[in-house]
């Protein structure tokens, strides 16, 4: 995995509710910052680093409680606390959540980093991954236009996976004409084996009228 994909999202501010389920019984505590892949609980107590910890948090009155699991990746002691002005706590890397949690999770934290114009800037100035997909003729690549943009999917045969959920620009490379135009995706399935098959499934971003018209004219029509 290159290194583009192993950059960091800004984390933000939050102050949401969260209970760990442990073995012999729940704890309350809040979520002091997050990013899409982890959050930082803060507790006078951490737990070890690498523990699996399940847990589950509110991100609105009126929402579903979402269910979350992770592993301690990062921790403040109280005694450190004390010496850096830093909140004792532990800092959880997402771990294994299902399609609709990670959906829910992905919009939440979206939103927070509207709110912040700093962090959303720093998040849409990330240098992402990048696929690059060779159109062999034409034909191939109005039937990509015609198709597979308008469904607004493809899957990439690639040796260079990207995580679930992060984004990439998916470059499609002219036929005829040594050019590329970079289409943002998100990754929404990878697929590790046969080793022949590996791959990932992109979901491209919506384009408006102007990146629609600057396709039209990159393909030639």
């Amino acid at each position: 995995m290159s290194a583009k994909t192993q950059r960091r999202e800004p984390r933000i501010e939050i102050s949401i509710p969260v209970t760990l389920q442990l073995p012999d019984g729940e704890l309350d505590y809040t979520i002091s910052n997050a990013s899409y892949r982890g959050v930082f609980i803060s507790c006078p107590e951490p737990l070890p680093l690498r523990k699996l910890v399940r847990f589950q948090t509110q991100l609105d009155v009126n929402d579903e409680p979402l269910q979350m699991l992770g592993l301690v990746a990062h921790t403040v002691n109280p005694t450190e606390a004390r010496e850096n002005g830093e909140t004792p706590g532990m800092g959880i890397q997402l771990f294994s959540v299902g399609k609709e949690t990670r959906e829910r999770w992905r919009d939440y934290l979206t939103a927070q980093y509207e709110k912040d114009p700093e962090a959303r800037d720093k998040v849409r100035a990330l240098d992402v991954g990048k696929v690059t997909v060779h159109m062999r003729t034409m034909d191939q690549l109005r039937t990509f236009a015609g198709r597979d943009l308008e469904q607004g999917s493809i899957f990439v045969r690639t040796s260079e996976l990207s995580p679930i959920d992060s984004t990439v620009i998916c470059e499609i490379v002219h036929p005829e004409r040594d050019d590329a135009f970079g289409l943002e995706a998100r990754v929404v399935d990878v697929k590790e084996t046969p080793r022949r098959e590996r791959g990932m499934r992109l979901e491209f971003l919506a384009l408006d009228e102007e990146q629609r018209q600057q396709f039209a004219a990159f393909i030639g029509e």
